[in-house]
């Protein structure tokens, strides 16, 4: 009996260790960092979420990714969002985030001088001023956290200069652990740290533009000594670059691209770094053209549950004992009780697809 008792323990452990680090669940006494890089294809997208609960947005994607972001967010029950950061005013960053102002609770936002005349940021602007709401100016040197365990640092723009090298760079170190984000960043702005005396080595890297050949440098990257970099991209426009890829390889810095992976977690307790990926389930622009998903119809903009030819297609879907909408297994709104349903029955019962795993593009 005691032998029996022993052996369910352990596996008990074993599994609260496993669900600890599945995703980034929020927990009364949290004390972890989590990041999460969505797959918003052409573009940036960043949730971190904080101990004491608190949330920090590096962007928010192009406007058709609008509904993914907020869904996202709203999946981690996240209602306010402490910390936004407006890294680049180019419409594949701010394109999402009037709907994000409109959906959550604001406190800080921060963004350089830098503008432009595009309807993303133009849309953005209006809501902004019709809200009375107050922007923060993103500059190096500008400190958002900064405790023993936490430091959140601007290092980048030290000006604005119209381009990409005026872009945000933020680092945020918790206690041993240490990740570098280059929003859009180029090959000035890399040499401009270079000359500073700002330690600016990092575990984790997110690559700025999507993995153009201009950045990062081989001389910037073996400064930085990253172990993980992560692109951010659509498959267009043939980005990454073979050359950026190549420069991360011949530095042994594992690559994690959202094209091929999908949302990239990151969860740290200020010494070991797990990692998990999740794809989206309606990523087919990932995919060669006319080729199937096996979870989708052979219309990708199709998600009535009906396939292109005619009747329906047999699929399992899950729902909630209270929810009114059905899912896809691995569904970040699947945290509580679920039950296995045909999506036939599902509709024919009233249940209406998920808006974040079933997302029409």
């Amino acid at each position: 009996m005691g032998r029996k008792r022993k052996i369910v323990a352990e596996l008990l452990i074993i599994l609260v260790f496993l669900l600890g680090i599945n995703g980034c669940e929020d927990t009364p006494d949290r004390e972890f960092v989590c990041i999460n890089f969505l797959d918003v294809s052409q573009g940036d997208c960043i949730l971190i979420q904080l101990p004491d609960h608190k949330t920090m947005l590096i962007d928010a994607g192009g406007k058709d990714q609008s509904q993914f972001v907020v869904d996202f967010i709203r999946s981690k029950d996240i209602t306010k969002l402490d910390y936004i950061v407006i890294a680049h005013p180019d419409d594949d960053h701010i394109g999402g985030m009037r709907a994000v102002f409109e959906n959550f609770e604001l406190d800080r936002i921060y963004m350089t001088d830098q503008h432009t005349l595009t309807d993303a940021y133009i849309n953005m602007a209006q809501y902004l001023v019709q809200n009375n709401i107050q922007l923060r100016k993103a500059e190096g040197g500008v400190v958002l956290e900064d405790s023993a365990d936490l430091k959140i640092k601007f290092l980048t723009p030290s000006k604005a200069e119209g381009d990409d090298s005026s872009s945000a760079i933020i680092k945020v170190r918790y206690k041993d652990t240490r990740f570098l984000f280059l929003g859009d960043t180029g090959a000035e702005a890399e040499k401009q740290m270079l000359k500073n005396t700002e330690d600016i080595r990092a575990d984790v890297i997110k690559i700025g533009q999507c993995g153009t050949a201009q950045a990062p440098t081989p001389e910037f990257i073996k400064q930085v000594m990253p172990r993980y970099a992560v692109i951010s991209c659509g498959n267009r426009y043939d980005l990454p670059e073979q050359l950026t890829l190549d420069t991360l390889e011949q530095n042994q810095v594992q690559i994690y691209r959202t094209d091929i992976v999908g949302n990239i977690i990151m969860k740290t307790d200020g010494q070991n770094i797990s990692i998990d990926t999740v794809k989206r389930a309606d990523s087919y622009y990932a995919r060669p053209p006319h080729e199937s998903s096996p979870l989708l119809s052979s219309d990708p903009h199709n998600f009535s549950g009906e396939s292109s030819q005619g009747g329906f297609q047999e699929e399992i879907v899950y729902i909630t004992k209270t929810g009114t909408k059905f899912h896809r297994q691995g569904c970040p709104y699947l945290k509580y009780s679920t039950q296995a349903i045909d999506r036939k029955e599902a509709i024919m019962n009233g249940y209406g697809p998920c808006s974040l795993c079933f997302h029409d593009k």
